[in-house]
């Protein structure tokens, strides 16, 4: 029978729900007989969940206690949602049927690619990231192109939440300065990377090897991934049902 794993989009769970279904797996995994698990691969997936995930807990805590913390998380949110108009403005300039307006996209495009990940580096990379893109818009090659597709918008509010941001991040209190920060944004990246490695080898193995260690590990896995899955297409299906009725 061919195993699998259960489709989960981690990137549309909160911050919490991320950790809590790390958290979930690795108590899960936890109650395995001991002696099952002899992989070392496995295992020091395990360990090194499990350290990320303190620390990423501890992150979590930092932001709720500090309202200085917590406004950076939302201006960055913001920022990040700037980014995302800005790319899906590219894309639409790429459905056009002007073919001028075509190449300009395509352009863009080769360009923002040589800031891949920008939303999901920590906030300074981040700030120095859209600053540098910001220069480029506005030079002698971009800034016609800019024009053309009619993105400017796109362009100055980028540019404003990242000054925006980088107000708040400059204005943070020496007390915050002082003690252990933790990046909540670059932690969460950490972790999920770590997980994806992890999954992608645990089915892998599952699938090759066919053993208890792997079966019974991946079952607990998709067993924990099936309740945020769950979770996630109530979410999604009451978002979209409250969309309709506010169209109407």
């Amino acid at each position: 029978m061919a195993k699998a794993l259960t489709e989960l989009n981690l990137n549309h769970l909160s911050n919490l729900e991320a950790g809590q279904l790390i958290k979930s797996n690795l108590k899960d995994i936890g109650t395995v007989p001991a002696g099952e698990i002899t992989d070392v691969i496995i295992k020091n997936f395990i360990i090194s969940l499990g350290n990320k995930e303190v620390d990423y807990d501890k992150a979590l805590v930092q932001v709720q206690k500090n309202d200085e913390t917590a406004k950076l998380e939302v201006s960055d949110a913001k920022r990040d949602l700037s980014i995302a108009a800005f790319t899906t403005a590219i894309h639409l300039g790429k459905l056009s049927d002007v073919p001028a307006e075509v190449e300009a996209a395509i352009s863009l495009h080769t360009l923002f690619k040589t800031y891949d990940n920008l939303a999901k580096l920590n906030y300074e990379a981040e700030s120095n990231g859209i600053d540098n893109i910001g220069k480029d818009l506005v030079n002698t090659k971009y800034a016609p192109l800019v024009t053309l597709l009619g993105i400017g918008k796109y362009v100055i509010r980028l540019q404003t939440d990242n000054d925006k941001f980088k107000t708040l991040y400059s204005g943070r209190t020496v007390g915050i300065a002082n003690t252990e920060v933790y990046n909540a944004k670059q932690l969460r990246k950490d972790l999920q990377l770590i997980y994806g490695k992890f999954t992608t080898y645990l089915l892998t193995m599952a699938e090759n090897v066919d053993t208890p260690q792997y079966n019974d590990v991946l079952a607990l896995v998709n067993a924990g991934r099936k309740q945020y899955a769950d979770l996630l297409a109530i979410r999604e299906g009451k978002a979209a049902a409250a969309k309709l009725i506010k169209s109407k």
